[in-house]
């Protein structure tokens, strides 16, 4: 809790601002040695929204700083770190600001600006005073060196250049807003936009890769508190096969994954299940059926009296990521037309 009580007649402004944290550059030659550890350390920030605080990571890639403000209790003025070696903050920075949370306000030198979720703010170089308020709102930062001043622009969802991307086939059917741009708020040198996925999408990023010609950073919000995860494992996740003991050991190895996070992830909220095809036509099993006494040995032990096609698998996914499928954990789906009952 703030205790209000000695904030006197003007409004209290809670500078809780914790040490500046700063990530260094990584040469492209060392990023493919790295395990999921050393990725997250260099590259992932999990913690840039505290309760009644200011948090915020510098790092040399751009000299981008990467600050989170969230004024639950009060009142947060943004002060300046010893590491950038400015009198204020902006000095010799500009920042876009996006709330991602309810509505709150940024005061700019005075000037108040009203910004409700997902409406942008960029402040220009030179800005001495930035306030944030707002007990329900929580303001992402995106700050960089600037060379030039532009004007203190607000700018609302809806308002920037809006696109429409993607596809519902592809699961990836996305709006996105850009709002700091080119052809929309001017800046120095960031580009910032908002994001917004429509049901049944998700985010179907690029492997790990490098830009010469600019620094990318994702703040992901609004994500769904609960999610579902369906794995492939086969057949082979039960027998033991024949000719494949490569394969088998990695359909074993994806069922006891499967379990072994349902127990991790369950207490989030999170359902991870697997789906193990039976004998299904496909091109991965096309000599398998092209070998007349292989093929008729496994027809004739199926109940179903054929083999699967991939539509039959289509059913088992959807209930799977459904919310008919809240109450099932850790199962190991067969779709096989009963070989495993045979």
């Amino acid at each position: 809790m703030i205790d209000r009580r000695f904030c006197g007649i003007e409004p209290c402004s809670v500078n809780a601002q914790p040490p500046l944290q700063v990530r260094y550059a990584t040469h492209p030659a060392q990023v493919p040695g790295f395990d999921t550890a050393a990725l997250r350390s260099h590259y992932l920030v999990d913690d840039l929204f505290t309760p009644d605080a200011i948090t915020a990571v510098l790092t040399h890639h751009d000299r981008i700083v990467l600050a989170g403000a969230h004024p639950a209790g009060g009142p947060l003025t943004l002060g300046t770190w010893p590491e950038l070696r400015s009198e204020y903050f902006l000095e010799r920075r500009e920042a876009g600001i996006v709330n991602v949370g309810g509505s709150g306000t940024v005061t700019a030198d005075g000037t108040k600006y009203e910004l409700t979720t997902g409406a942008c703010l960029y402040v220009g170089r030179g800005v001495r005073e930035v306030i944030f308020d707002g007990p329900d709102a929580a303001f992402y930062v995106f700050s960089a060196p600037a060379h030039t001043d532009f004007p203190t622009t607000q700018v609302n969802p809806g308002e920037g250049n809006r696109l429409e991307l993607g596809d519902q086939q592809t699961a990836n059917r996305r709006t996105i807003d850009q709002y700091i741009h080119a052809d929309g708020v001017r800046s120095g040198q960031i580009v910032l936009g908002v994001t917004t996925l429509h049901p049944g999408s998700t985010w179907n990023t690029m492997p790990a890769h490098t830009h010469d010609r600019r620094t990318e950073c994702y703040l992901y919000f609004g994500l769904p508190e609960t999610g579902k995860i369906v794995t492939i494992a086969s057949l082979l996740s039960f027998q033991g096969g024949v000719t494949v003991p490569a394969y088998t050991a990695s359909k074993h190895a994806v069922a006891g994954l499967t379990r072994a996070l349902a127990n991790e992830w369950g207490p989030a909220g999170v359902q991870v299940n697997a789906i193990a095809p039976g004998y299904i036509s496909t091109d991965n099993t096309t000599d398998l059926r092209a070998d007349p006494v292989r093929e008729a040995a496994i027809q004739d032990r199926i109940p179903a009296g054929r083999w699967g096609r991939p539509e039959d698998v289509v059913g088992a996914a959807v209930f799977l990521a459904s919310a008919a499928a809240d109450y099932v954990n850790g199962h190991v789906l067969a779709v096989d037309g009963g070989w495993l009952a045979r």
